[in-house]
């Protein structure tokens, strides 16, 4: 019987599958059965994964008892046929998961290069910001230890000088933290 994985040969279908069908496709052959009537039928399991899966019917007054075997033979290309449909789409999925994970390690290898690049440029901009407060502040000793040496307009030069100089360190900072 079909549910036995064996090819079945009736010539009273409405009342095989009463009899016979397991209770997972019975409905549907039932239904199936009292539209086609009392005509002949071959069918053949499709076994997909050790389970019956689906059931291949032909509805002929033609086929004989020994071409069974044939039919049984086809009932098992559509099952591999199933079978192999199946895997596709699983390997598809698996595809475009592994597709999404090297886009995301792309993106992130990527954020880490811009990371690496915005340190250097923070500590090479850093060593000049450096430099010039290193200079600044020598000048402003050197001008210190001269009274009224400057006018008022060249030491709010200076004043502009030390602010902008104190505000590309917190930039650097920021950069160094990216």
């Amino acid at each position: 019987m079909v549910e036995d994985r064996e090819t079945v040969f009736t010539d009273d279908m409405v009342g095989f599958v009463e009899r016979m069908l397991p209770e997972q496709v019975r409905w549907t052959a039932s239904l199936l059965a009292n539209i086609i009537g009392g005509r002949d039928v071959t069918m053949a399991p499709l076994v997909v994964g050790g389970r019956v899966a689906h059931v291949f019917m032909i509805f002929s007054e033609q086929l004989r008892p020994q071409d069974r075997q044939a039919v049984a033979f086809f009932a098992q290309l559509l099952a591999a046929a199933h079978e192999r449909a199946r895997m596709v789409r699983e390997l598809q999925e698996h595809v475009g998961r592994l597709e999404e994970t090297q886009a995301q390690l792309g993106q992130a290898q990527k954020m880490e290069a811009i990371g690496r690049m915005a340190a250097g440029i923070a500590h090479d901009f850093n060593n000049v910001v450096g430099a010039a407060q290193a200079t600044l502040s020598h000048l402003e000793s050197l001008l210190g230890a001269l009274p009224d040496a400057l006018p008022d307009e060249a030491r709010d030069c200076m004043d502009d000088l030390t602010s902008a100089l104190d505000r590309s360190v917190e930039l650097t900072r920021s950069l160094a933290t990216l």
